[in-house]
């Protein structure tokens, strides 16, 4: 009987001193409270707790590293890339988000609240080779796929507003395909699935949209019919029609649509106003070689080449029927017009080029630009150089499908020479 009383005392002190070992091992020469020796001799056995067998529970105390909460924010460079594969189209997104914050007023003897607003910009853009949707938060270029259906070939794309309905250009064989189709999202996850496909007339040719609004053209046998309508193209409404069959057009969204006569540098252009609300249309602009036009958000000005082997712009009045010229050297389509203040244009302007073939040879890819941006007041002639690359030993782009965000803080566009999607602050 002594024998088994022996025994098992010098196991209890065997455990017990494995136990303190232990507890040494993993607090040093700390002191410890009871609650922390009996949390530690939980974890001396593998598998936690025996009487439970629950998973363990990390606790925060004084000796726990804490995670450093105050997060440096993402430094994103002036002139920023958002997609590396070629992008067949894109619309930015401005949201806004409020924020309230209640304290005690001692002045007052009072609770106060403060409400503070913050405007988030994302741009939804489309990959030209998968037809994939994804959309970027612009504050830490994080990305997020919206659409994994793949629709492959496609070289146009456009979004509504919202990024939930777009529209796809592709090639079959020589014709060209237009479909609309439109994204459904379910509550449980942030990937949606397209629940309408619509196809638009075989003959569509021209395609802008701006916002939930889509202008079209379609060629017939007697030369060329234009219409508005929704994205879904279940009410278009004609608002025009023309002889000429080869024909483009700029349209940023007002009442003035302009068409002009397809560019070529060798033949003279000619150009027309059409008045959507009075769907009236008239001779705007004549015998000027190679001539395109990019009309404003109002309708009040017509920007246009002079010179297409100078590349100089000039903007025609339509209140006066005047001209102003200006001294910046480069295409109306590398340009956008601001909406806060519609005699302000942003432009892509090339740093050099060649008196040879425009704009015909820079639409076919034989000539490309090394752009600089910069900002012109058309009615003061006042231009400001708004980002140089080189500055920041950045390529230099050829940037076309220019676009703002709302806030107008944010300049987007599309690098011609290998179709990806970047991203200007301004």
């Amino acid at each position: 009987m002594k024998k088994t009383i022996a025994i098992i005392i010098i196991v209890f002190l065997i455990l017990l001193g494995g136990i303190g070992y232990y507890l040494y091992l993993n607090n040093g020469n700390q002191s410890i409270s009871s609650g922390k020796i009996f949390n530690n001799v939980k974890n001396f056995f593998p598998f936690g707790d025996p009487s439970t067998q629950t998973e363990p529970v990390t606790q925060n105390d004084t000796n726990t590293p804490t995670q450093n909460t105050n997060i440096q924010p993402i430094k994103i460079d002036r002139m920023f890339q958002i997609s590396n594969v070629p992008t067949a189209g894109y619309i930015s997104i401005d949201t806004i988000s409020t924020s309230s914050e209640i304290f005690f007023n001692k002045e007052k003897n009072a609770t106060t609240s403060t409400t503070t607003k913050q405007t988030e910009t994302f741009v939804r853009f489309v990959e030209r080779a998968t037809g994939h949707i994804l959309e970027t938060k612009i504050s830490n270029l994080e990305k997020n796929r919206i659409l994994n259906t793949t629709i492959p070939k496609i070289y146009e794309s456009y979004l509504n507003s919202k990024g939930s309905e777009f529209i796809t250009r592709t090639l079959s064989g020589e014709n060209i395909v237009t479909e609309y189709r439109k994204i459904e999202f379910g509550t449980s996850t942030t990937i949606g699935n397209i629940v309408s496909t619509i196809n638009y007339p075989s003959n569509t040719d021209i395609f802008i949209t701006k916002g939930d609004t889509v202008f079209y053209t379609t060629k017939t046998s007697f030369g060329s019919v234009g219409y508005l309508s929704n994205f879904d193209n279940k009410k278009p409404i004609q608002i025009f029609s023309t002889p000429l069959r080869e024909i483009g057009a700029s349209w940023s969204g007002g009442n003035i649509i302009e068409i002009f006569s397809k560019p070529n540098s060798q033949y003279d252009g000619i150009s027309f106003v059409v008045d959507i609300k009075n769907k009236t249309i008239k001779e705007s602009l004549s015998g000027i070689l190679g001539l395109t036009t990019n009309i404003s958000t109002d309708g009040a000005y017509s920007l246009y080449n002079t010179n297409i082997e100078k590349l100089t712009l000039g903007a025609k009045v339509k209140n006066t029927n005047t001209a102003i010229y200006l001294t910046t050297s480069t295409l109306p389509e590398k340009c956008v017009w601001s909406k806060k203040n519609t005699k302000i244009i942003y432009c892509a302007v090339p740093r050099y080029f060649t008196k040879i073939g425009y704009p015909e040879k820079w639409y076919q890819g034989q000539i490309s630009f090394n752009d600089d941006f910069w900002s012109i007041n058309i009615e003061t002639g006042e231009q400001n150089l708004i980002y140089r690359p080189t500055a920041d030993e950045k390529q230099s782009p050829d940037a076309i499908n220019l676009n703002l965000n709302d806030k107008e803080n944010y300049l987007f566009f599309i690098d011609k020479k290998d179709l990806t999607l970047w991203g200007l602050s301004i």
